[in-house]
């Protein structure tokens, strides 16, 4: 049952006080008076604001039973229940993504699912994916990006991760190799044309869409479309290069992940 707002409570209060009778002291009845200033109205606004109260207390307490939805506090919580901890630097989104990755997709010993939560345990990762038997039988390929505003990885990070991932006191003596290596990054500039004025709002949202895409995920003229629907712009024209490459959808094969460059609206560019 969805919270109820105070003003929606109070109403019900005063309803129910109003369809009241009160006896008066010659035995006839009379409805009370629930007008603003009236004790009666003073009693209600007092009842609604405690159940609006117990309201809020229930929604949060929900909010908290879920990682999705908790607080930082929580959050935390809810990863050290599975092992988890912090990494120095770490945003709640990127502790919850851990969270998320260990809990939708279980690791067993040495599986592809545990040498990337080995990866994301070292601070300074945002995000990892590895490739069993990629350079032939007995090797793992393993692309990391870090964390901030430059997500190419430095040769620090790459081999610290490299020493977390072959430690033999944390993942199986195998046998095998490993390398650790930065995707390839694909740099898109969007170029979008409409008849109408376009927020420079707009831009931020392009950028934001095209900064998360994951490995090996398209960029599309519908999807860039859909962000623009969201602004009610129609009909845009839209298009994407790289280099000096003109195209309507951009690709990202094996180890490539597609990032943005810079973004064109009615022949402006946008500085992200």
């Amino acid at each position: 049952m969805p919270a109820k707002n105070y003003d929606t409570l109070l109403s019900e209060v005063l309803t129910d006080i109003a369809n009241t009778p009160v006896q008066l002291a010659d035995g006839s009845y009379t409805s009370p008076s629930t007008d603003k200033g009236s004790m009666y109205y003073v009693l209600a606004a007092s009842l609604a604001g405690c159940v609006w109260g117990i309201y809020q207390e229930r929604e949060w307490l929900l909010k908290q039973m879920f990682a999705v939805s908790a607080d930082t506090e929580n959050l935390e919580r809810h990863a050290l229940n599975i092992g988890l901890t912090r990494k120095p630097g770490e945003t709640d989104r990127e502790l919850l993504n851990r969270y998320l990755i260990k809990r939708r997709q279980p690791a067993a010993t040495g599986n592809s699912e545990q040498y990337r939560l080995w990866a994301l345990s070292v601070p300074g990762i945002k995000d990892a994916w590895v490739y069993p038997q990629d350079l032939g039988v007995g090797t793992i390929v393993i692309d990391i990006i870090a964390s901030g505003e430059s997500e190419t990885p430095s040769p620090e990070l790459l081999s610290a991760v490299h020493t977390v991932v072959t430690d033999p006191s944390i993942a199986p003596a195998w046998g095998g190799r490993v390398f650790v290596q930065a995707p390839t990054f694909i740099m898109a500039d969007i170029r979008i044309t409409c008849s109408t004025d376009i927020p420079a709002i707009i831009s931020t949202a392009v950028k934001g869409y095209v900064s998360k895409l994951n490995m090996e995920t398209p960029l599309t003229q519908q999807a860039v479309a859909l962000i623009l629907l969201g602004y009610n712009i129609m009909s845009p024209i839209i298009s994407f290069s790289v280099g000096e490459t003109v195209l309507s959808e951009i690709t990202a094969g094996k180890h490539q992940i597609i990032r943005p460059a810079k973004v064109y609206i009615n022949g402006l560019e946008y500085v992200l």
